[in-house]
C-alpha cells in the first residue's frame, strides 16, 4: 500500500525553487536573433545576384549577332581631275559678254581719256567694220593685232554711254571710217579723215563728206 508523503506548502516552494535555472527557459533563444537575421539577409543577396546574372547571360544570348561586311570607300578623284572640274565650271558660270559690252571694253582700253565725242569715234569704227566686212561684233573685236581687247578693268558709264550714242547716230561719221591711230594717221591702211582728241582716224576709200560738226555732244 501506498504511502502518502505530505509536506507543507514551504518545502514544496523549497523544492520548486531547487530546479536549475536551464530548465525553467523554454523556447527560442532571443539572444541569437540578430545572427540568424543576418545570415537570412546573406543568402537573399547571393540568390538575388545570381538571378540577375543568370538574366544578363539570357539577354546577351538573345542578342543578335554582328555581321563583318566588308566596308566599300570610294577613292577620291586625282587632283588634276578636280582642278580640270573647277576650271569648267567656273567657265559655265561667266556671264557671257554682249556685243554692246564688247565694244565698251574695246572704247575703254582705247580712248578713255579722250572725251565723249573721241569715245563715239572709236565705237563707231567698231562698228562700221562690222557692217562693212560682214563680220560679228566679237569677230571685230578680236581681231588681231587691231585693238585693246579685252578690257580687265572697271569699264566705265560713259563709255556705254559712247557705244549707245554711236549705235543711235550710225550718220554721224561716214560708214566706211575704218580705222584710227594714235598720233599720227596710218601710213598704209585708209586715207587720212579727222583728228579727234589724240586720235587720227581714215577712211577706206574717199570720204562720203566731210566732217562740219560733231554732234550735239562735242
Amino acid at each position: 500500500m501506498w504511502k502518502l508523503h505530505r509536506c507543507n506548502r514551504k518545502e514544496a516552494m523549497n523544492r520548486k525553487s531547487e530546479f536549475p535555472k536551464e530548465n525553467r527557459r523554454q523556447g527560442m533563444d532571443w539572444d541569437n536573433l540578430p545572427i540568424i537575421l543576418i545570415v537570412i539577409a546573406a543568402i537573399l543577396i547571393c540568390t538575388l545576384a545570381w538571378n540577375l546574372g543568370q538574366l544578363k547571360a539570357d539577354e546577351m544570348e538573345e542578342l543578335p549577332s554582328l555581321t563583318a561586311e566588308p566596308i566599300t570607300i570610294e577613292e577620291p578623284a586625282e587632283e588634276e581631275e578636280l582642278i580640270e572640274e573647277k576650271v569648267e565650271t567656273e567657265e559655265k558660270a561667266e556671264p557671257k559678254l554682249t556685243d554692246r559690252d564688247m565694244i565698251a571694253m574695246i572704247v575703254m582700253g582705247e580712248s578713255r581719256g579722250e572725251k565723249f565725242i573721241g569715245k563715239v569715234a572709236v565705237a563707231a569704227v567698231v562698228i562700221n567694220r562690222s557692217r562693212e566686212r560682214g563680220m560679228t561684233i566679237e569677230e571685230v573685236c578680236t581681231e588681231e593685232d587691231q585693238f585693246v581687247y579685252p578690257y580687265y578693268g572697271t569699264v566705265s558709264l560713259s563709255c556705254y554711254e559712247a557705244v549707245d550714242y554711236a549705235m543711235e547716230h550710225m550718220s554721224l561719221f561716214p560708214k566706211n571710217m575704218l580705222y584710227f591711230r594714235n598720233t599720227m594717221y596710218h601710213e598704209k591702211l585708209g586715207i587720212p579723215y579727222t583728228q579727234i582728241g589724240g586720235h587720227y582716224f581714215s577712211t577706206e576709200g574717199e570720204p562720203e563728206w566731210e566732217i562740219e560738226t560733231l554732234g550735239e555732244k562735242d
